[in-house]
Protein backbone atom coordinates (compact mmCIF):
# COMPACT_ATOMS: atom_id res chain seq x y z
CA UNK A 1 0.00 0.00 0.00
CA UNK A 2 0.91 3.25 -1.01
CA UNK A 3 2.17 5.67 2.12
CA UNK A 4 0.50 8.80 0.97
CA UNK A 5 2.17 11.34 3.67
CA UNK A 6 5.62 9.60 4.33
CA UNK A 7 7.86 11.04 6.28
CA UNK A 8 10.53 13.32 4.57
CA UNK A 9 13.73 12.52 7.18
CA UNK A 10 16.49 10.97 7.57
CA UNK A 11 20.13 10.55 6.68
CA UNK A 12 19.67 9.93 2.87
CA UNK A 13 16.38 12.29 2.72
CA UNK A 14 18.93 15.72 2.44
CA UNK A 15 20.89 14.15 0.05
CA UNK A 16 18.50 13.08 -2.11
CA UNK A 17 16.49 16.14 -2.39
CA UNK A 18 19.69 18.25 -3.12
CA UNK A 19 20.45 15.90 -6.20
CA UNK A 20 16.86 16.07 -7.18
CA UNK A 21 17.03 19.97 -7.06
CA UNK A 22 19.74 20.16 -9.49
CA UNK A 23 18.15 17.71 -11.97
CA UNK A 24 14.49 19.66 -11.50
CA UNK A 25 16.70 23.05 -12.29
CA UNK A 26 17.76 21.29 -15.39
CA UNK A 27 14.28 20.28 -15.92
CA UNK A 28 12.83 23.62 -15.39
CA UNK A 29 15.40 25.62 -17.62
CA UNK A 30 14.33 24.17 -20.62
CA UNK A 31 10.32 24.92 -19.74
CA UNK A 32 11.69 28.24 -19.47
CA UNK A 33 13.38 28.92 -22.97
CA UNK A 34 10.56 27.04 -24.83
CA UNK A 35 7.13 27.49 -22.74
CA UNK A 36 5.07 30.28 -24.33
CA UNK A 37 5.56 32.90 -21.80
CA UNK A 38 2.77 33.76 -18.75
CA UNK A 39 1.89 36.07 -16.51
CA UNK A 40 4.05 36.24 -12.88
CA UNK A 41 6.36 33.67 -14.51
CA UNK A 42 4.32 30.77 -14.92
CA UNK A 43 6.29 29.49 -17.42
CA UNK A 44 8.80 29.13 -15.63
CA UNK A 45 7.74 26.46 -12.77
CA UNK A 46 7.22 22.98 -13.40
CA UNK A 47 3.75 21.35 -13.33
CA UNK A 48 2.80 18.38 -11.21
CA UNK A 49 1.87 15.26 -12.91
CA UNK A 50 0.84 11.78 -11.47
CA UNK A 51 4.14 10.40 -10.63
CA UNK A 52 6.68 13.58 -10.55
CA UNK A 53 6.49 16.78 -12.14
CA UNK A 54 6.94 17.72 -15.84
CA UNK A 55 7.48 20.65 -18.21
CA UNK A 56 4.25 20.04 -20.28
CA UNK A 57 3.97 20.51 -23.78
CA UNK A 58 6.82 21.99 -25.32
CA UNK A 59 7.90 22.62 -29.12
CA UNK A 60 10.56 23.46 -30.96
CA UNK A 61 11.05 23.63 -35.27
CA UNK A 62 7.78 22.29 -35.25
CA UNK A 63 8.80 18.93 -32.63
CA UNK A 64 6.57 18.70 -29.78
CA UNK A 65 7.44 16.65 -26.75
CA UNK A 66 7.70 16.93 -22.82
CA UNK A 67 10.38 15.61 -20.03
CA UNK A 68 8.52 14.21 -16.83
CA UNK A 69 10.89 13.45 -13.92
CA UNK A 70 9.02 10.69 -12.71
CA UNK A 71 10.06 10.50 -8.67
CA UNK A 72 7.75 7.01 -8.77
CA UNK A 73 10.83 5.15 -10.60
CA UNK A 74 14.08 7.84 -10.57
CA UNK A 75 14.13 8.49 -13.88
CA UNK A 76 13.95 11.21 -16.32
CA UNK A 77 11.25 10.40 -19.55
CA UNK A 78 11.58 12.45 -22.66
CA UNK A 79 8.37 12.00 -25.14
CA UNK A 80 8.29 13.14 -28.85
CA UNK A 81 5.09 12.72 -30.65
CA UNK A 82 4.72 9.58 -32.64
CA UNK A 83 7.73 8.32 -30.72
CA UNK A 84 7.67 5.99 -27.67
CA UNK A 85 9.41 7.56 -24.94
CA UNK A 86 12.81 7.45 -23.61
CA UNK A 87 14.12 7.03 -20.16
CA UNK A 88 17.33 7.98 -18.41
CA UNK A 89 17.60 6.74 -15.00
CA UNK A 90 17.98 8.98 -12.01
CA UNK A 91 21.37 7.55 -9.42
CA UNK A 92 23.31 10.50 -8.48
CA UNK A 93 25.19 10.98 -11.61
CA UNK A 94 26.48 14.79 -11.57
CA UNK A 95 24.24 17.52 -12.94
CA UNK A 96 26.29 17.28 -16.23
CA UNK A 97 26.35 14.27 -16.77
CA UNK A 98 22.45 14.05 -16.79
CA UNK A 99 22.28 17.14 -19.40
CA UNK A 100 24.71 15.26 -21.43
CA UNK A 101 22.68 12.21 -21.49
CA UNK A 102 19.30 14.40 -22.38
CA UNK A 103 21.16 16.81 -24.70
CA UNK A 104 22.07 13.76 -26.56
CA UNK A 105 18.64 12.98 -27.11
CA UNK A 106 17.09 16.18 -27.98
CA UNK A 107 19.66 17.12 -30.11
CA UNK A 108 19.22 13.86 -32.21
CA UNK A 109 16.11 14.93 -33.08
CA UNK A 110 16.77 18.76 -34.25
CA UNK A 111 15.99 20.49 -30.84
CA UNK A 112 18.81 23.06 -29.87
CA UNK A 113 18.85 23.63 -26.25
CA UNK A 114 21.44 25.52 -23.92
CA UNK A 115 21.66 25.85 -20.08
CA UNK A 116 24.24 27.56 -19.54
CA UNK A 117 25.98 26.80 -15.74
CA UNK A 118 23.27 24.47 -14.93
CA UNK A 119 24.78 21.68 -17.15
CA UNK A 120 28.23 22.04 -16.01
CA UNK A 121 28.65 20.82 -12.33
CA UNK A 122 30.77 17.38 -12.71
CA UNK A 123 30.29 16.03 -9.08
CA UNK A 124 28.53 13.38 -8.40
CA UNK A 125 25.32 13.20 -5.70
CA UNK A 126 26.40 10.38 -3.72
CA UNK A 127 23.37 9.73 -1.16
CA UNK A 128 20.69 9.60 -3.47
CA UNK A 129 18.09 7.35 -2.81
CA UNK A 130 15.11 6.22 -5.26
CA UNK A 131 13.79 5.43 -1.73
CA UNK A 132 13.45 9.12 -0.63
CA UNK A 133 12.78 10.32 -4.17
CA UNK A 134 9.39 8.06 -4.05
CA UNK A 135 8.50 9.35 -0.59
CA UNK A 136 9.11 13.16 -1.56
CA UNK A 137 6.96 12.16 -5.13
CA UNK A 138 4.28 10.59 -2.45
CA UNK A 139 4.08 13.84 -0.47
CA UNK A 140 3.90 15.84 -3.35
CA UNK A 141 1.27 13.92 -4.95
CA UNK A 142 -0.85 14.34 -1.61
CA UNK A 143 -0.14 17.88 -1.08
CA UNK A 144 -0.89 18.27 -5.03
CA UNK A 145 -4.23 17.07 -4.36
CA UNK A 146 -5.24 19.35 -1.34
CA UNK A 147 -3.89 22.06 -2.92
CA UNK A 148 -6.52 21.05 -6.18
CA UNK A 149 -8.98 20.78 -3.69
CA UNK A 150 -8.54 24.27 -2.09
CA UNK A 151 -7.97 25.68 -5.75
CA UNK A 152 -11.48 24.01 -6.64
CA UNK A 153 -13.12 26.08 -3.24
CA UNK A 154 -11.94 29.72 -4.60
CA UNK A 155 -14.07 32.00 -6.60
CA UNK A 156 -11.38 34.64 -6.69
CA UNK A 157 -8.40 33.99 -9.23
CA UNK A 158 -5.96 31.58 -8.60
CA UNK A 159 -2.51 30.65 -10.74
CA UNK A 160 -1.69 27.20 -11.75
CA UNK A 161 -0.06 24.56 -8.90
CA UNK A 162 3.65 25.31 -9.98
CA UNK A 163 6.65 23.82 -8.40
CA UNK A 164 9.42 26.47 -8.74
CA UNK A 165 12.93 24.42 -9.70
CA UNK A 166 14.83 27.30 -7.71
CA UNK A 167 13.31 27.49 -3.89
CA UNK A 168 12.28 23.96 -4.86
CA UNK A 169 8.72 24.52 -3.73
CA UNK A 170 5.04 24.04 -4.97
CA UNK A 171 3.11 26.49 -4.96
CA UNK A 172 -0.51 28.37 -5.43
CA UNK A 173 -1.39 31.88 -5.91
CA UNK A 174 -4.83 33.28 -5.12
CA UNK A 175 -5.31 37.00 -6.42
CA UNK A 176 -8.02 39.12 -4.36
CA UNK A 177 -8.26 40.98 -7.67
CA UNK A 178 -7.50 44.42 -6.66
CA UNK A 179 -3.98 45.94 -7.26
CA UNK A 180 -1.68 47.15 -4.24
CA UNK A 181 -2.36 50.78 -3.65
CA UNK A 182 0.97 52.77 -4.63
CA UNK A 183 2.09 49.62 -6.72
CA UNK A 184 3.31 50.31 -10.48
CA UNK A 185 0.34 48.44 -12.49
CA UNK A 186 2.72 46.77 -15.12
CA UNK A 187 4.80 45.55 -12.24
CA UNK A 188 3.27 41.78 -12.63
CA UNK A 189 5.56 40.79 -9.13
CA UNK A 190 4.02 43.54 -7.00
CA UNK A 191 1.22 44.66 -8.20
CA UNK A 192 -1.35 42.33 -7.17
CA UNK A 193 -2.92 42.09 -3.81
CA UNK A 194 -2.23 37.85 -3.06
CA UNK A 195 -1.75 35.35 -1.00
CA UNK A 196 0.77 32.40 -1.81
CA UNK A 197 0.35 28.98 -0.47
CA UNK A 198 2.77 26.61 -0.76
CA UNK A 199 5.04 23.38 0.31
CA UNK A 200 9.21 23.94 0.45
CA UNK A 201 11.14 20.92 0.90
CA UNK A 202 13.57 22.87 3.22
CA UNK A 203 16.07 25.79 2.79
CA UNK A 204 18.15 28.39 4.68
CA UNK A 205 15.44 30.14 6.86
CA UNK A 206 13.79 26.69 7.68
CA UNK A 207 15.76 23.06 6.88
CA UNK A 208 12.76 20.98 7.49
CA UNK A 209 10.15 20.31 5.05
CA UNK A 210 7.22 23.06 5.42
CA UNK A 211 3.69 24.29 4.30
CA UNK A 212 4.03 27.75 4.28
CA UNK A 213 1.22 30.59 3.68
CA UNK A 214 1.89 34.32 3.03
CA UNK A 215 0.20 37.46 2.24
CA UNK A 216 1.64 40.18 -0.46
CA UNK A 217 1.10 43.24 0.76
CA UNK A 218 0.58 41.65 4.82
CA UNK A 219 -2.41 42.72 6.10
CA UNK A 220 -1.87 44.25 9.58
CA UNK A 221 -3.44 41.71 12.44
CA UNK A 222 -2.89 38.42 9.98
CA UNK A 223 -0.63 36.95 12.62
CA UNK A 224 -3.46 37.58 15.23
CA UNK A 225 -5.19 34.21 13.49
CA UNK A 226 -4.76 31.02 15.79
CA UNK A 227 -3.01 28.24 14.19
CA UNK A 228 -3.97 24.86 14.02
CA UNK A 229 -2.11 22.46 16.01
CA UNK A 230 1.47 21.91 14.56
CA UNK A 231 1.70 25.43 12.70
CA UNK A 232 3.24 28.64 14.05
CA UNK A 233 4.35 32.29 12.59
CA UNK A 234 7.91 32.76 11.28
CA UNK A 235 9.11 36.14 11.23
CA UNK A 236 12.82 36.01 10.22
CA UNK A 237 13.38 37.22 6.70
CA UNK A 238 9.79 36.67 5.66
CA UNK A 239 6.72 36.21 7.57
CA UNK A 240 4.07 33.90 7.37
CA UNK A 241 2.43 31.06 8.68
CA UNK A 242 4.20 27.66 8.81
CA UNK A 243 3.30 24.26 9.27
CA UNK A 244 6.46 21.69 9.36
CA UNK A 245 5.82 18.49 7.39
CA UNK A 246 6.98 16.48 10.13
CA UNK A 247 3.86 17.83 12.27
CA UNK A 248 1.70 17.91 9.46
CA UNK A 249 1.53 13.84 8.83
CA UNK A 250 1.69 13.37 12.51
CA UNK A 251 -2.06 14.46 12.27
CA UNK A 252 -5.05 12.08 12.46
CA UNK A 253 -6.23 13.34 9.04
CA UNK A 254 -3.09 15.40 7.45
CA UNK A 255 -5.12 16.07 4.05
CA UNK A 256 -7.85 17.41 6.25
CA UNK A 257 -5.77 19.09 8.93
CA UNK A 258 -3.61 21.06 5.82
CA UNK A 259 -7.11 21.74 4.03
CA UNK A 260 -8.54 23.41 7.47
CA UNK A 261 -4.78 25.42 7.40
CA UNK A 262 -5.32 26.79 4.20
CA UNK A 263 -9.13 27.74 4.27
CA UNK A 264 -8.70 29.04 7.83
CA UNK A 265 -5.74 31.79 6.64
CA UNK A 266 -7.47 32.59 3.52
CA UNK A 267 -10.68 33.71 5.20
CA UNK A 268 -8.50 35.76 7.99
CA UNK A 269 -6.82 37.31 4.99
CA UNK A 270 -10.18 37.99 3.30
CA UNK A 271 -11.95 39.69 6.04
CA UNK A 272 -8.46 41.48 6.49
CA UNK A 273 -8.39 42.56 3.14
CA UNK A 274 -12.06 43.87 3.64
CA UNK A 275 -13.60 41.71 1.32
Amino acid sequence: MIDLWPPLAGNDWIPTRDALHDYLQIIGEIRTQLAPRQKHWWHVGLLPSLNGVSTGRLRQNEKSFAIEADLQNSRVILSFQDEDPLHISLNGQSSRALWSQMHDVVSGRGIQLEIGDLGTNTVELTGYSPEQARALGNGLNSITWIFETFKGEQRKETGPITLWPHHFDLALLWFSGRLVEGADPDDEEKADEQMNFGFATGDRAISEPYVYITAYPLPERLSDTPLPEGAYWHTEGWQGAVMPYASLIQTADPGEHLLGFMRRLIEAGQELMGL
